[in-house]
């Protein structure tokens, strides 16, 4: 299930040599990792919940004044307390700001032409950060968003962009629908949006991409779907940063999301209940037993090999927070003071 336009469909997952740093790190402040999770609007505006305890606790943020009928489609933690939120509302791409844990969240002003959605944002420190959207928009601001500028993509198709990454001194994947091509998008910058090179092509990539998770500026691994019959989940992965295989088949239904801990452990999520894990590099993986059924789940973060949290959202119109502390061996549910759908979650320390 995209975030933007796209209900559930065979699944695509790929793994890119291309991005080291991991989901890991694992900041803590009274006595948990702190995090935000987001979703739909619930009572007229838009939900934001966070946690200074890892989630054992889950207050909303946020008010109708701050945010009002703002569909927040992700969020990213930079540290205790600050953070990024995107979303729309009115058929405009809105950021939100947070300096004060979350306190007070400000909307920033995007560009006049920063389409009508905006499914991604990524900080790779407290002063910049990376935002995508509809209509092939991508912004960026190095001031801790007093400005956003719009980057000059003329050879991108207009994707509708679901989600980014950054890491290092300047690289930045993106990822989106076709855009009228052949093949989704996958949008590569090295120097911090100066040139962009679109990669992959038809036969690994099908329909649309949903999700990128980055370890390294040579090592990615990106997530979505296809609507090949007979429908089936698909791994691929590069080991040159150029070079794209299909590793193995998974389940039917979009994969969401993914957390790429290190080479070796990753995270994906998908439609109808599903976890699945991979500790060996996705040469094989293991599909977690989850507590409840019925749910899509749209969004993953990891501060380790042990430690993920889960969102989503079920076919009763409301909302899950699933966390494991033992790889995924277990996953508990935990409580939030909404029933809206989640989409996306982002922890202190975590790659995402």
């Amino acid at each position: 299930m995209r975030a933007l336009v796209y209900g559930a469909m065979a699944t695509v997952v790929v793994g890119l040599s291309l991005l080291a740093a991991g989901c890991g790190g694992n900041d803590s402040w009274s006595g948990g990792p702190v995090g935000w999770a987001v979703g739909k609007p619930d009572a007229g505006y838009g939900v934001i919940l966070h946690t200074t305890d890892g989630g054992r606790t889950w207050v909303r943020q946020g008010s109708p004044a701050e945010i009002p009928n703002v569909e927040i489609d992700d969020v990213t933690a930079v540290d205790n307390l600050t953070a990024w939120a995107v979303g729309g509302a009115e058929n405009l791409g809105v950021i939100l700001y947070t300096s004060d844990g979350g306190r007070t969240w400000n909307r920033q002003t995007v560009p006049p032409d920063a389409g009508k959605e905006l499914s991604g944002i990524k900080a790779v420190s407290p002063s910049e950060a990376w935002a995508c959207g509809s209509g092939g928009v991508i912004l960026h601001t190095t001031d801790a968003g007093r400005t956003w500028v719009k980057q000059n993509t003329p050879a991108i198709p207009p994707s509708n962009f679901q989600r980014l990454d950054a890491v290092g001194s300047g690289a930045v994947w993106v990822v989106g629908d076709k855009g009228g091509t052949d093949y989704p998008v996958v949008e590569y910058s090295t120097d911090r949006g100066a040139h962009w090179t679109r990669q992959g092509g038809p036969g690994i990539f099908s329909d649309h991409l949903i999700d990128v998770s980055a370890l390294s500026p040579i090592s990615a691994w990106a997530v979505g779907g296809t609507p090949l019959n007979p429908p089936g989940q698909v791994v691929c992965r590069t080991l040159d940063g150029s070079t794209w295989t299909q590793v193995i088949s998974l389940d039917p239904g979009d994969a969401n999301g993914v957390c790429a801990v290190n080479s070796s452990t990753v995270w994906v999520v998908t439609d109808f209940d599903g976890i699945h894990k991979t500790t060996d590099g996705g040469a094989t993986w293991t599909k977690q037993t989850v507590p409840r059924t019925g749910f899509y789940l749209l969004g993953v973060t990891a501060t380790d090999e042990r430690q993920a949290w889960v969102v989503g959202g079920g076919t009763e119109n409301r909302g899950i927070i699933l966390h494991t502390t033992d790889g995924g061996a277990t996953w508990t549910e935990q409580a939030f003071p909404t029933e809206a759908w989640l989409r996306r979650v982002s922890f202190v320390g975590a790659r995402r």
